[in-house]
């Protein structure tokens, strides 16, 4: 495996050096700490084949791979986001050239829809999670069609950007909507287009240029450009006392008709906002990952309640099937991209489901690498049904050493919610 992957970057490096031959070294000298995430769709259009497998688009890990070679990586830092239907880290932002490639090569794409607000908005929590103080943030989102929900899309890039998070928006088909675009960056500055993604490396040195310009943009106060002052600076925040990630089932079996459509059980909502309500979320944090077919984040740790209040709104349930281990996959990279690097912070993980996975031998896997990092594990399977077949080797896959089982019929979830939140950040 990989060496295929190490075959097919070499491959797409090679579609530029034909193209333009060698490229430059470093060209921006930054001033300023600059933080650069790129936010990459990675849908079902940009599915291409490659030696018998699926592969992203060539052209887009060609264009990532070739700016990234022009960083010095002194003062800037870059990352990359992967979105379709789920958000995803691919590298964390990092000032190292190879610990970005071999992320991603290791890039697993979802080939699934456009849900790019939900991309923006696990942008913004990132940025404010993982930016440095007084760094220039730069999104740079990658797109071949339109968002699946374009009101949704332009709302959270306006908040981004209310943020101090600059929009680079580039496009790479004739499907993408160039108004769209402009909406997502607010400046037609900041927007570009190619019909290919064979022809994204071709806008290289004009994207450099942008970030270069933006990147310096405004100082920091220096004898050589301002007299001396002392910056105005926030207290760093503590670090949280615990940190709560629920895995919340939103399969076939979740779902409740009430005579016009399909909704979301009410009882597991409640249970959520509980949560939410019994928790001081300024010393505590919570994450909430959805899970049906795939997994889906709809609050990142240290999520502000106003925020979460807003996701809950804007939650679309998949009511498919139980792929449970795609929820622990996520988990583990919300661990390990937002957790607090504090040693004496709490970390919990909790599934709350009303059913049985297809398969429990890969959540293993996940299970006890995140027992083994220190992480408490945690099962509510509610209704008296889906309690009952719940297996010992389910409970052993789910809780690996741990004993903390509950159940719950869907009237008493609410119940479970205060004790949970009790355990969690009394």
């Amino acid at each position: 495996m990989r060496t295929l992957c190490i075959l097919f970057l070499g491959l797409t490096f090679l579609i530029y050096e034909s193209q333009t031959g060698k490229l430059p070294a470093p060209v921006c000298q930054f001033r300023q700490p600059v933080d650069i995430l790129l936010v990459v769709g990675d849908t079902r259009t940009t599915l291409r084949y490659s030696l018998g497998r699926t592969v992203i688009a060539p052209g887009v890990t060609s264009f990532i791979y070739n700016m990234l070679r022009l960083f010095s990586f002194r003062l800037e830092r870059a990352g990359i986001m992967a979105f379709s239907d789920t958000p995803r880290v691919i590298a964390p932002l990092s000032n190292n050239f190879n610990f970005i490639n071999q992320r991603m090569m290791w890039w697993k794409p979802e080939f699934r829809g456009t849900q790019t607000y939900r991309a923006l908005f696990n942008v913004r929590n990132y940025f404010r999670l993982r930016s440095r103080r007084q760094s220039k943030k730069i999104a740079i989102l990658m797109v071949d069609g339109c968002s699946d929900q374009t009101d949704l899309t332009v709302q959270q890039a306006e908040l981004a950007r209310q943020e101090g998070i600059t929009i680079i928006s580039m496009g790479f088909s004739n499907n993408v909507n160039s108004t769209e675009l402009q909406k997502i960056s607010g400046d037609s500055r900041y927007v570009f287009g190619v019909t290919n993604d064979l022809f994204l490396s071709s806008l290289i040195p004009t994207i450099m240029n942008t970030i270069c310009a933006i990147g310096n943009e405004v100082l920091i106060s220096s004898p050589s450009t301002s007299p001396i002052t002392s910056p105005v600076t926030s207290p760093t925040p503590p670090a949280p006392l615990a940190e709560l990630i629920l895995i919340m089932d939103d399969s076939e079996s979740t779902r409740d008709f009430s005579g016009i459509k399909y909704n979301y059980n009410r009882q597991i909502g409640e249970f959520v906002k509980t949560i939410t309500v019994n928790m001081n979320l300024e010393t505590c944090h919570l994450g909430i990952i959805m899970v049906s077919d795939t997994a889906r984040v709809l609050v990142n740790l240290g999520t502000n309640l106003p925020t979460m209040t807003s996701a809950f709104g804007e939650f679309a349930p998949e009511f498919l099937g139980t792929n449970t281990v795609e929820g622990y996959k996520s988990a583990t990279t919300m661990f390990a991209t937002m957790s607090s690097a504090n040693s004496t912070t709490r970390r919990y993980l909790v599934l709350v489901t009303d059913g049985v996975p297809m398969d429990t031998s890969d959540i293993t896997q996940y299970t006890k690498s995140l027992e083994d990092k220190g992480v408490n594990l945690g099962l509510l399977a509610f209704n008296t049904f889906h309690g009952l077949v719940m297996t010992t080797a389910d409970k052993t896959a789910f809780l690996q050493n741990s004993s903390w089982y509950l159940t719950a019929q869907s009237n008493t979830l609410v119940d479970r919610a205060k004790d949970i939140a009790g355990v969690v950040c009394p």
